[in-house]
């Protein structure tokens, strides 16, 4: 296998409230997955990773969360199958505030884009971020 050197930068989500289009979802690993791992783009270019962590609590209080506001709003307690989470989310439009983080220790030098929360969630106009 050949790897071919890249001067493409990472390009970060702006902060602030910003609208991002939901372009992947995968639940990880496949035979019984653990992790759910979002891939969001923004409309200048800027991409952003989540990974949900379905072991620890709070990460499954916020994927429910917003299942509930995927959904449209549903009695409390609704059911959500995890193997339709990916079809629920995958080119929706999620307007979220983004924070910027930097890292800590080796990593000091670098930035992090980080949802620090949702605030909606709404049908994608079309399968590309032009549409956003």
């Amino acid at each position: 296998m050949i790897i071919r050197t890249s001067k493409q930068m990472f390009k970060l989500v702006p902060e602030g409230q910003q609208d991002l289009l939901v372009t992947k979802v995968e639940l990880l690993p496949s035979g019984k997955p653990q992790t759910v791992k979002f891939t969001y783009t923004h409309e200048d270019g800027g991409t952003l990773l989540e990974n949900l962590n379905l072991t620890h609590p709070v990460a499954n209080n916020i994927l429910s969360q917003r299942c509930d506001m995927a959904l449209g709003g549903v009695p409390e307690g609704t059911p959500v199958e995890l193997s339709t989470v990916p079809d629920l989310f995958l080119g929706k439009i999620v307007t979220a505030m983004i924070v910027h983080n930097h890292g800590k220790g080796e990593n000091a030098d670098k930035v992090y884009a980080n949802i620090k929360y949702v605030m909606d969630i709404q049908e994608g106009e079309g399968d590309g971020v032009d549409d956003l």
